[in-house]
């Protein structure tokens, strides 16, 4: 398996004076509904662990990290169908999860249960304040799929249509096959997952990435990180037909509520990068090292390189970037590493 793989090269000039290249290595967080499956390990998970491997052998410094998706609308729905909480049913999967890394030698560095943390709490907030301070998130009322017989919303995992930009089954999130957003108001036939009855659209106040105000500052950042071939053809496909706006909140649904009120309850994939950082920082607070992990968000010397499905593409390669695209404070470079197929989901 390892003489077939494709891996990302990587050329940043080291700079006079600098003893060795910083990486963050970090691995899309596994929904803990379950324990891992073989797409996580035979993709990102063994993906990063050989290339962290392969850099500290080089004498590279490398921290390999990875989270628990607490928040995550399909972990809620499992829970749900078992009878169990959120919470109790994600500690008990990331138990098994660290298990399962455990016996087939993967050693990350560090690894975070999101649930109720302070630290994930703490950089949400940093980068959702960040984000609105630069005024590229904004409230805006929009549509969305609701089952009045369920009393769900259909922003992921209760419902699931067509998507409007290829055609198959997706949820209206990131979809599987092309791994775009897709617009939940243009998709078909789409219906609650629970009970199979077509969805009605309500109106709801939201707050949204406003992508198309970076575009092109975006592109030109995310263009000049080492990706594959298969991944630069996605994103000029993403550029060419017009970015979008993108949801950050879905009020009633199962994400972080930063606030007494619904309008910022924040959906996972928002959270995604926030999670990584949160995850440098709770190892720092326990590293013995001289150099804080967490530290090397500011150095530019650092290249965080993510290790993801084709299906996570839209959050990490678009979202996160914009993410800290104006920020002064953040300094670290991005390289992406996915899948050859979009059929791996986590």
């Amino acid at each position: 398996m390892v003489g077939q793989g494709k891996y990302i090269e990587l050329s940043y000039p080291i700079r006079a004076g600098l003893i060795m290249n910083k990486y963050i290595v970090t691995i899309t967080p596994p929904t803990p509904n379950g324990d891992l499956h073989v797409g996580h390990i035979a993709g990102p998970f063994l993906s990063a662990d050989i290339f962290t491997r392969t850099q500290r052998l080089k004498g590279e410094k490398c921290y390999l990290i990875s989270y628990s998706d607490d928040y995550q609308s399909y972990l809620q729905r499992k829970a749900e169908e078992i009878g169990i909480s959120a919470p109790a049913l994600a500690k008990e999967n990331s138990k098994k999860i660290q298990e399962s890394l455990i016996l087939i030698d993967i050693k990350l560095d560090h690894w975070l249960e999101s649930y109720d943390n302070r630290y994930f709490e703490d950089a949400v907030k940093m980068l959702y304040h960040s984000c609105l301070d630069q005024g590229i998130i904004a409230p805006k009322v929009s549509l969305e799929p609701y089952c009045e017989k369920c009393e769900k919303w259909g922003y992921e995992a209760f419902a699931r249509g067509e998507c409007n930009h290829c055609g198959e089954s997706s949820d209206p999130s990131q979809c599987e096959s092309c791994a775009m957003a897709p617009d939940a108001f243009e998709m078909k036939n789409l219906r609650c997952i629970l009970c199979n009855e077509n969805v009605v659209y309500k109106h709801v106040e939201r707050n949204f990435l406003l992508l198309p105000v970076i575009a092109e500052k975006l592109k030109e950042k995310i263009l000049s990180s080492p990706m594959r071939p298969q991944l630069t053809a996605w994103v000029e496909e993403v550029f060419a037909h017009g970015i979008k706006e993108w949801g950050v909140t879905r009020p009633n649904e199962s994400g972080l509520k930063l606030y007494s009120d619904e309008n910022h309850r924040i959906h996972t994939w928002f959270m995604g990068l926030a999670g990584y950082l949160a995850t440098l920082k709770e190892l720092s607070e326990k590293n013995a090292d001289t150099e804080s992990p967490y530290d090397l968000i500011y150095d530019d010397n650092t290249c965080m390189v993510n290790f993801l499905g084709m299906d996570c593409s839209y959050s990490h390669i678009l979202a996160y970037p914009a993410q800290i695209l104006l920020n002064d404070e953040l300094h670290f470079k991005h390289a992406f590493y996915t899948q050859e197929t979009s059929r791996c989901s986590f």
